[in-house]
């Protein structure tokens, strides 16, 4: 069962795709390891800047303007703040998974440019799934969901370094792994969106990066004022 909670045209996910396990090592041509179970398979394959582009298997894609716009993409993230940037570098895959009949899911989430997207291995860095076609999305939108998804990513990769702290100390009686385990919880809920209550606590931040992220890339005033009153009535400001 996939579960997930779409944020403002960004999203977490969990996959729900039905294949068979491919693992692509990493290599010096290759700077990232990741496993397919789970997700779209895989169509060709680039590398930039770190990233692993996973373009569509789907016999009627088009990917040479998917490898196009999120090289832009990319790119448009190397002017955000530190922070920000830190973040959006966390996103390692980026795959491909456009409209197309032989697509295997037609739902909310394929109507969203972005989705960052948990697998069955909840330890694997997640994705981030592409879903609409690039002909119809400019690249700065693609920038805005990986700035998104990188403030999911920071929860996430956090929630699998409590779990890796919680194992080393390995004594579930002691004070550090109690407090630790804390915290793990919390985080799981919002990653896994199992808790509303805890999801609508930090529903903002995702929201709020996309805003510092837009003061930097978008010149007309008009736009931010009204991302700034949508956050406001979110009481996100």
């Amino acid at each position: 069962m996939k579960r997930g909670l779409i944020i403002a045209g960004f999203a977490i996910l969990i996959a729900g795709h039905a294949n068979a396990a491919e693992t692509l090592p990493s290599s010096p041509d290759n700077p990232v390891t990741f496993n397919f179970t789970g997700y779209p398979n895989p169509g060709p394959i680039q590398y930039y800047k770190g990233r692993m582009l996973v373009g569509s298997s789907y016999p009627d894609a088009k990917n040479g303007g998917f490898f196009d716009t999120v090289k832009f993409a990319i790119d448009l993230t190397d002017s955000l703040p530190p922070q920000l940037r830190k973040d959006t570098d966390l996103i390692k895959v980026i795959i491909s998974d456009p409209p197309s009949d032989f697509r295997q899911k037609n739902d909310s989430y394929t109507n969203t440019t972005g989705v960052y997207t948990l697998g069955p291995d909840l330890f694997q860095p997640a994705p981030l799934i592409l879903y609409r076609d690039v002909k119809w999305v400019v690249p700065v939108e693609v920038a805005y969901s990986l700035v998104a998804s990188g403030v999911l990513a920071r929860r996430h990769h956090t929630m699998m370094d409590l779990q890796r702290k919680m194992g080393e100390i390995g004594d579930s009686t002691k004070p550090e792994f109690q407090e630790l385990s804390a915290q793990f919880k919390e985080l799981a809920a919002d990653v896994l969106k199992t808790d509303q209550a805890i999801v609508d606590r930090y529903r903002c931040k995702p929201l709020l990066a996309v805003f510092a992220a837009m003061k930097v890339w978008e010149s007309d005033p008009t736009k931010r004022d009204a991302m700034a009153r949508n956050l406001s009535s979110r009481k996100c400001l």
